[in-house]
Formats: structure tokens, sequence, C-alpha cells
């Protein structure tokens, strides 16, 4: 699964990070946010004519015919193994599908004790871009709504130390195909194994509070501190 998230990058390497989608974004700029969850606000990529465009929108998709602004079951995240066929998501699986741009995420270990280690998942590059899905609602008042999910699969050798489940990461040579390619070539892209080129590093666990917010909710905590999965990060970051 996927949660909670970041972003703390400006629009300009939201840009940049996004090639060879060209992204038309809003005049004002981002705030950061450090412990991003489900109902609050999150940004996504959405297909434009022959470039992308940046709107605010709801994490955790409301579909077009949902009647209220809330359902009673969880929709922030999207199964690959159901997306197309789940009442929630395979309308905008057929031809509302996104870009959601992120700083990286967190993700909860289950310690030998019961008890959960938070870690941050972060990519090499400033930035990286989930597959997600969207939906528009309008407004009484006529503005559009959009909302949103994360697609997730099962994780790779490289993250099951820390989860089973890993966000769906696409690299840029598939930005286009994702978002505007028929829904056979948006199934191979999901289905498709991934290893995401990531580091992680345990953290706080006051990220576990979505009222935490701030950069030293992604600092790494000592290494001596508690055992260390094979394969984290092992210097500050």
């Amino acid at each position: 699964m996927c949660g909670r998230d970041t972003f703390f990058r400006t629009w300009e390497e939201v840009w940049r990070f996004s090639q060879p989608i060209d992204v038309l974004f809003p005049e004002q700029p981002p705030a950061p946010q450090y412990n991003r969850a489900p109902t609050q606000q999150g940004w996504i990529i959405v297909p434009e004519d022959d470039h992308g465009r940046i709107h605010g929108a709801r994490w955790g998709l409301i579909p077009h015919w949902a009647k209220a602004d809330s359902l009673p079951y969880a929709t922030f995240n999207a199964r690959v193994e159901s997306v197309s066929s789940k009442p929630a998501f395979r309308d905008a699986f057929r031809g509302q599908r996104c870009l959601v741009p992120s700083s990286g995420y967190y993700e909860w270990k289950v310690l030998e004790d019961g008890s959960k280690q938070p870690y941050f998942i972060f990519p090499e590059a400033p930035l990286m871009h989930f597959a997600g899905l969207f939906s528009e609602r309008i407004d009484a008042d006529g503005a559009p709504r959009f909302s949103y999910t994360i697609l997730t699969q099962p994780a790779s050798t490289r993250l099951t130390p820390v989860h089973d489940r890993q966000p769906v990461i696409l690299r840029p040579d598939e930005f286009a195909a994702w978002m505007t390619g028929d829904r056979e070539r948006a199934t191979a892209l999901i289905e498709a194994e991934r290893v995401p080129d990531v580091q992680f590093h345990r953290v706080s666990k006051a990220v576990g509070s979505s009222r935490s917010q701030g950069p030293q909710l992604i600092e790494p905590l000592r290494n001596d501190e508690e055992d260390v999965p094979p394969g984290a990060n092992r210097s500050l970051w």
C-alpha cells in the first residue's frame, strides 16, 4: 500500500523531471508537504491535448457516480490485480489515468514484537511519478474538483524487507503511454514487474500522525538504534 507520501519540489523541478511530457503548472508555488495523507490535497498531472497539466486533487478517488464526497471504503490505493474490474476504479482505468509526482513515500515494517517501524522510501532523482487514476466532478458553482488514487503492485525484492506492496513507479518513457494509451497498453504497464531505483531508511514514528509536518520527518534514525533490513541505505541522507 501507499498511505503517506511527500512533495517538496518546485514546479520547475516537476517540469524538468516530467519530460518528455510538457507540463503546465499553476502560477502559485506549491507548499511543501512532508506527510501527505489520504483525504488531503495532492497534485496530479492529467493529459490535456499534447501536454500535461497539474491540478490540485483530493487523495482518495471519488467516482463520477458517487452521490457524496466520501465512500464507505478506502480508495486512496487501487490494486493492479483488480483495478480494471472494481466499480470504484474501472471507469477511470478506461480513460482517466494520471501521474502523481512525489518526493518519496512512507511505509511501515511490522517488527517481531508486533510494533511498526516507519521507513521513508525515496528516489535517486528529485522526483518519481506514481501511476494514478483520477476523477473530475463539477461543483454546484461549476468549478471542477479532482480526486485521485495511486496504483499498487506486489513489492520487488528490493522493497520486501519493508513491505509486501509498492506503488507503481513509472519511467519517463512510459508517461505518455500510461496517460493516453489504450487499455491493453495500460494493463501491460501495470502488470510489469518493477524494481524501483529507490533508497530507504528508518524515520521517526512521529510520521504516524498526519498532523506532523516538517523536513525532520524524513531524516534517518541512527543505524545503531535498531536492526536495519538488508538493502537499506546506511548513510545519512
